[in-house]
């Protein structure tokens, strides 16, 4: 058996890529090779290694090395990030890719949603080699595609301070500010005004979704706005008073 070079059985890689490295495409058939979909292929083994999201990174480094003007966006980006989704949008299995110029055949390929966007140098960001939009822009690149209650859930996960011990880092994905600046700076994206809308209503503090949906429960009854991570006085001192 053609043994594989080992620049490709540490990665994904396009037919292309293999081409290029002397691999026919013939070789791609055999069992130790898995077709992950959209023209990219990874050994059996590392395909076995990984989860659902992980592969949607390896075909997204794969196309990406191929397009170094382009990254992931839209689910993708926020897959990538952690970021939360309705559930309509996490079974989109596409793989999202944006460039600043009209997309051609490369990111319409099967599997593959290109999309073009005009965008700030500042909202493309890298996160373990891998190029996508940072997760503020991903919140408003998803706006079209979501209701304002959706994007006021996404838009709490945005700025609440993580947890260092479980998150590996100690700030929040974006700031109150920052989001505002984004959508001033961004006249003419679909779904901006709905994000305008959701940002008036998005709050620091609530560390889960159903933090955020009790808060808009308890807004939406006429009850006052609770507020959030508002720390709990010890019984003995209350008594005490």
């Amino acid at each position: 058996m053609h043994a594989l070079p080992k620049e490709l059985t540490a990665r994904a890689f396009t037919a292309a890529e293999a081409l290029r490295w002397g691999v026919p495409r013939e070789r791609l058939r055999r069992r130790d090779v898995v077709a992950l979909g959209s023209g990219v292929y990874a050994v059996q083994a590392l395909a076995d290694r990984h989860s659902p999201c992980a592969t949607l990174r390896l075909k997204a480094d794969a196309l990406l090395r191929e397009r170094p003007d382009a990254w992931a966006s839209h689910s993708t980006a926020a897959q990538v990030h952690g970021l939360w989704l309705p559930g309509r949008l996490l079974r989109d299995h596409r793989l999202h890719l944006s460039h600043a110029l009209e997309p051609d055949s490369y990111t319409r390929r099967q599997g593959v949603c290109g999309h073009r966007v005009a965008l700030r140098p500042q909202d493309v960001t890298t996160r373990e080699g891998l190029r996508l939009s940072t997760p503020a822009r991903t919140w408003l690149d998803l706006a079209s595609l979501c209701s304002v209650r959706e994007l006021i859930i996404m838009g709490d996960q945005l700025v609440r301070h993580p947890y260092p011990r479980f998150e590996g880092r100690t700030a929040p994905h974006a700031t109150l500010g920052e989001l505002r600046v984004l959508l001033d700076e961004s006249r003419g994206v679909p779904g901006r005004r709905r994000c305008l809308t959701a940002l008036e209503w998005i709050r620091v503090g609530a560390d889960s979704v159903q933090e955020t949906l009790l808060r808009l429960a308890l807004i939406r009854a006429g009850l006052p706005e609770p507020e959030l991570q508002v720390p709990a006085k010890p019984q003995s001192l209350v008594a005490a008073r």
